[in-house]
């Protein structure tokens, strides 16, 4: 009996270091710090998960305003290529 039991704790040991893992590599993914990372973590082992979400709300608010940031950038490129186009059109006619 003693050894299903070890066993059953080791299968849900790597069970829970495979989620955490998988969570590590999602954040990763999604662009966040290592820094965030660890307090993510903290509070979801802490039984968090309200903070958890803040979290993750307050990265994607940073994100999705660095998006914001790119494309103003786009659209002042786009805006260039648009009055040097018109001027070379408008030169050639001469």
């Amino acid at each position: 009996m003693k050894a299903d039991q070890e066993q059953r704790y080791s299968s849900d040991s790597e069970r829970r270091s495979e989620k955490k893992a998988g969570t590590i590599r999602t954040l990763k993914d999604a662009g966040c710090n290592d820094a965030l990372i660890r307090r993510f973590l903290f509070l979801q082992e802490d039984g968090e998960p309200s903070e958890c979400l803040c979290l993750l709300f307050g990265h994607r608010r940073r994100l999705l305003e660095m998006i914001h940031e790119d494309q103003k950038r786009i659209d002042i490129l786009d805006y260039l290529i648009y009055t040097i186009r018109k001027e070379e059109k408008g030169g050639r006619k001469r």
